[in-house]
């Protein structure tokens, strides 16, 4: 019977979510992976493969009244969001909440914007529809678990998307509810791990699509129309491909919110490489001459342990290589946009000290998802070691606005705009609080406007 789902009070709950309840803290992080997004959206332009990826979106979605950031383009709210989306994933650099293993603000942050500034939401308005965006995507992911090939930002996006651009509609809890209804259908589909596979591009558009399909819910919502009401535990419902259904539905009503617990990425790359580049940075000696590196075990780190090839686009051979990340530390002594950008990936130096790095599988994962990693670094005078205990990055190694704010400028740099551009960003993003009703629309203008 419509509205018997379990997963349904707590649907209603979050949609009558006021940035004002928040604790401080969710509140602070927030806005820090806010500035964090857009951040790296700054860089998103000049991506392999993006600005083909934004004529698309724009040639199908056609002209609106919505401003995306960093691009000069108006394009209507589905399609500017899934032109943000594309943005904010472009390099790999946003954010993860490592657990559910999501990219929540490249689905969170496009339609909440993008739905706001349609409806002339208030700063307020969307900034709690970042978190309840953020809180749907990342618990049901928590739900649904692992699953064989599935990539869960894109196979659960249009959920989180849905969710973020109701509560900035300001949808009552029942359109709220029929929101997330409506994205079931888009749901897992634009989900195969394939493309990370066979290093394919569309893996930076993923999130797009799924964002697409979450803000058009939102609005068929807001128009009377509902989905499924067995969304969750219904026959065919999203709750049914996790194993124990029972422990799963438990995830969504652990206390606590989830912004609190992402983790933002200091290094363009899979997340899964962090600790091992941390390590690799603390011992780094310019006459390395190899490294072993150990790593959790587990299918997760599979991609990332195996030896660096060519397999399809450089960029994304790179990022989800552990050989090659760790070599181009040590080569460099960094690992930023500037990195993966330009001539670098081309770099033959890199390529051959990569495969003198070892990466071996055999240790236990710890409670940071990410972690431990075990370096050893092969020198004339000897063997350097280190462990690394937390990811960089992570609720237990967090970074600052300062942090962020020194991450942003290769990214501002890599896409054409000068290093003004961050604190006109910073100042935007710190000034989101006080923005009143009707404010929203001007904020894309003001936030670059070169058209890619």
């Amino acid at each position: 019977m419509p509205g018997s789902d379990p997963a349904d009070d707590w649907a209603r709950r979050l949609a009558t979510l006021a940035w004002e309840e928040l604790p401080p803290d969710a509140r602070e992080r927030t806005l820090i992976a806010l500035f964090d997004s857009l951040a790296v959206a700054a860089g998103g332009s000049a991506a392999p493969g993006v600005p083909a990826m934004l004529r698309g979106v724009a040639e199908a979605s056609g002209s609106g009244e919505v401003a995306v950031p960093w691009t000069g383009l108006r394009l209507g709210p589905a399609g500017a969001a899934a032109a943000l989306s594309t943005l904010i994933h472009a390099w790999d650099f946003d954010d993860t909440h490592d657990a559910a293993t999501v990219h929540t603000c490249a689905v969170a942050v496009p339609a909440a914007l993008a739905a706001g500034a349609a409806a002339g939401a208030s700063g307020h308005d969307v900034l709690a529809a970042i978190v309840v965006g953020i809180q749907t995507l990342v618990r049901l992911s928590l739900v649904l678990g692992p699953q064989p090939g599935v990539v869960r930002t894109a196979g659960l996006g249009a959920f989180g998307a849905a969710a973020a651009a109701a509560r900035a509609l300001r949808l009552d809890a029942d359109r709220f509810l029929a929101a997330l209804r409506l994205a079931l259908p888009s749901s897992l589909a634009p989900t195969s791990r394939q493309v990370i596979e066979d290093g394919a591009l569309n893996k930076r558009f993923q999130p797009a699509q799924a964002v697409q399909a979450g803000v058009n819910a939102a609005f068929l919502a807001a128009n009377g129309i509902d989905g499924p009401a067995g969304w969750m535990v219904g026959t065919y419902g999203m709750g049914r491909l996790a194993p124990d259904l029972d422990r799963a539905l438990g995830c969504l009503e652990q206390p606590g919110w989830d912004v609190t617990n992402l983790s933002l990425k200091p290094y363009p790359c899979c997340r899964y490489a962090h600790s091992a580049i941390a390590g690799v940075l603390t011992v780094r000696r310019p006459d390395t001459d190899g490294a072993v590196i150990h790593v959790p075990k587990g299918p997760a780190y599979e991609f990332v342990s195996r030896p660096f090839a060519r397999r399809g686009q450089p960029i994304v051979d790179a990022q989800f290589s552990i050989p090659w990340l760790a070599a181009a530390a040590l080569l460099r002594g960094r690992v930023d946009l500037e990195t993966l950008s330009g001539q670098v990936l081309d770099d033959t130096e890199i390529e051959k000290l990569a495969e003198r790095v070892v990466v071996v599988q055999d240790l236990e994962p710890s409670k940071d998802v990410m972690a431990p990693a075990h370096v050893k670094l092969r020198t004339s005078d000897g063997m350097f070691t280190t462990w690394v205990q937390h990811a960089p990055g992570s609720p237990q190694a967090p970074l600052s606005w300062d942090d962020v704010a020194d991450k942003a400028s290769p990214c501002a740099v890599v896409g054409g705009y000068g290093d003004e551009a961050v604190p006109v960003l910073l100042d935007v993003v710190r000034g989101l609080e006080g923005i009143a009703p009707g404010g929203i629309g001007a904020l894309g203008d003001r936030i670059g406007g070169r058209v890619s």
